[in-house]
């Protein structure tokens, strides 16, 4: 009876945590005042490493970035020399659509200071990086936009974002796609993939349609998930842990705080969910 004490107390601590830095940082988002904010909960110089809140900008710095001029910024590569795709983004939205007119992989970059984004080739991998040591409530979101061949199928795909929206018309990935997500909403209309590994922090995630020819880990934040899969129930096994909401795969239902719970389908492939706070869904995409 004492064991079981301790892990309900211990659940509910991590639950009480997890809702109060969610909110912090949501308000820092919003615009509350990071000075407030740091006297309230600690030095918060590395919360994460992509500069959700990492590096944080006086208020002398913030008005002389509020003065400099933008930029706009094209660049394109042949699809052929494209294996792979690497994001290291802070505060960006980043949106990747089909072009179905040639063979070329276009990058667009909006509101961009001059250098805040980099992006070269390298050995077939696709690099495209923010360099922005500072990140403060007045940093401007930089809009970042790929074009690639309908028929372009990656070998690995890495997104790493800070604070920002990520919209996907369609991508296909052969092997790995890798996200590590800070604040913001994920939409993906198609999406194709050997191995899916998500992380989120707080936003909503959705998939509208996945084909998924290996496995998948999944850790929601704080917020929904949403997860169209183009498979049978019985494709896969699957690994569950519950945090605060409800878990739905197919016409299965999981409730209960910190509750855990595997399910064999004598599949070689599976899906580990480990959900936060939001509910999270799988369900058989049309």
């Amino acid at each position: 009876m004492k064991n079981k004490w301790i892990k309900a107390l211990s659940i509910l601590s991590t639950v009480c945590l997890i809702l109060g830095g969610a909110a912090l940082i949501v308000g820092i988002v919003l615009g509350a005042d990071i000075r407030d904010a740091w006297k309230q909960s600690g030095n918060w110089n590395s919360i994460t490493k992509y500069g959700v809140f990492s590096f944080f900008a006086d208020e002398d710095d913030q008005d002389d970035h509020d003065t400099e001029e933008l930029f706009d910024e094209d660049f394109s590569f042949q699809s052929q020399d494209i294996k792979r795709i690497n994001f290291d983004l802070k505060n960006v939205d980043l949106t990747i659509e089909e072009n179905n007119s040639d063979d070329q992989v276009r990058i667009q970059i909006e509101n961009s200071e001059n250098n805040d984004i980099s992006v070269k080739n390298n050995s077939g991998t696709l690099e495209i990086k923010d360099h922005r040591s500072k990140i403060g409530k007045t940093t401007k979101n930089i809009d970042v936009a790929l074009d690639i061949p309908a028929d372009l199928e990656l070998e690995d795909v890495l997104v790493e974002l800070g604070v920002g929206d990520v919209e996907i018309e369609k991508l296909l990935v052969k092997y790995t796609l890798n996200m590590k997500l800070g604040t913001g909403d994920v939409e993906i209309e198609q999406l194709s993939a050997g191995t899916l590994d998500v992380s989120c922090g707080v936003g909503n995630l959705e998939i509208e349609k996945l084909m998924l020819t290996g496995s998948a880990s999944i850790e929601g934040g704080v917020g929904d998930t949403r997860i169209g899969m183009l498979a049978n129930e019985n494709d896969f096994n699957y690994e569950i842990s519950t945090g605060v909401g409800n878990v739905r795969i197919f016409d299965s239902e999981f409730r209960g705080l910190g509750g855990e719970k595997k399910i064999s389908n004598g599949s070689d492939k599976e899906i580990v969910i480990h959900s936060g706070v939001g509910d999270m869904e799988i369900y058989q995409a049309n």
